[in-house]
């Protein structure tokens, strides 16, 4: 099978454009390579249309629509055995969005192993502040945790604060983990990541 690389953080620190500019390199070095964000999976807009009509949840529903979403991936990744993927937002961010909502870490894990891991998993760390300002202050539902019971009526920065912990808490437990520093400049943190995957491609 092929190489399976996340990239997961907080809303606004960067993890989507590191995604896009792996996947371009390595697009260019004619590298078969697939990349799907979570809106390129297939159960994205029923699961929005439903927390839409249905209003916020609880933590342990929205990881098992979750869960459910990124299990759709697993056949792409049978399927396609010489493929490198790459992932903006998966396995990581269910873990941390019911650990940070009161579910132990070990539950959101072992309920996990359902899907196929990723090899690797950057972790692009910024403060929720940081983020807040490269987003010019706008901000969504999603984004401030609106559709999470646990967390009505937070904001965005309190929101993101939480998930930032939990991200670095649980990046301490899993070696598949590799925290990049998002304060950087977009090319110094993509030239770490291509270092860092050297040997892996």
């Amino acid at each position: 099978m092929g190489k399976i690389i996340s990239f997961e953080g907080i809303h606004g620190c960067g993890k989507s454009t590191q995604a896009e500019m792996l996947y371009s390199y390595l697009l260019g070095k004619n590298i078969n390579v697939k990349h799907f964000s979570s809106r390129d999976k297939v159960l994205s807009k029923y699961i929005m249309g439903f927390l839409e009509k249905e209003g916020p949840q609880k933590a342990e529903i929205l990881f098992h629509l979750a869960l459910a979403n990124d299990l759709t991936l697993n056949e792409k990744f049978e399927t396609n055995a010489d493929s490198i993927f790459i992932l903006d937002r998966y396995i990581h961010t269910n873990i941390v969005s019911a650990y940070m909502a009161g579910k132990s870490m070990k539950w959101a894990v072992e309920k996990s192993k359902v899907l196929i891991s990723p090899d690797i998993t950057y972790l692009i760390d910024l403060p929720s502040r940081s983020a807040h300002e490269r987003k010019d202050g706008q901000t969504n539902g999603i984004e401030r945790g609106d559709f999470q019971s646990e967390f009505l009526g937070l904001g965005f920065i309190d929101y993101q604060d939480k998930m930032r912990k939990s991200y670095l808490d649980v990046a301490k437990k899993d070696s598949r983990m590799i925290v990049i520093d998002g304060r950087r400049g977009r090319n110094d943190c993509h030239e770490e990541i291509l270092k860092s995957l050297e040997d892996e491609l």
